[in-house]
């Protein structure tokens, strides 16, 4: 019980400081299931401030802007080095041309016509 309330407890820190239009503190996340509730509280946060300045296009964090563009370079260099170029078949040479005059046979099949 003493652990959950310690949990409850770092949370009310974090989910304050979000409210507060601060930044939380690293120490108040001890695991991956609270790293997922705090990214949910940071969200919603953002979502309200900006419902609460009645601003349409507020601006986002510059930080938070120049990460999104480096994992957006990682992610377009990642599938640059996976691209394999497409197979192009090889132009057939030219047949060799018959002399004038001469018969020659041609097979033709159901699927040429």
């Amino acid at each position: 019980m003493a652990d959950e309330r310690d949990l409850a407890e770092r949370f009310d820190h974090y989910l304050d400081a979000l409210i507060n239009g601060g930044r939380p503190s690293p120490d108040d996340v001890g695991n991956p299931d609270e790293a997922g509730m705090a990214r949910t509280a940071a969200e919603l946060a953002a979502a309200a401030s900006v419902a609460q300045s009645g601003a349409p296009a507020a601006d986002p964090d510059p930080a938070f802007v120049e990460q999104l563009r480096l994992r957006m370079r990682q992610a377009d260099q990642a599938i640059a080095s996976v691209q394999v170029s497409l197979p192009v078949r090889g132009a057939r040479p030219p047949a060799p041309a018959e002399p004038a005059g001469q018969l020659t046979r041609i097979r033709v099949s159901r699927r040429g016509l």
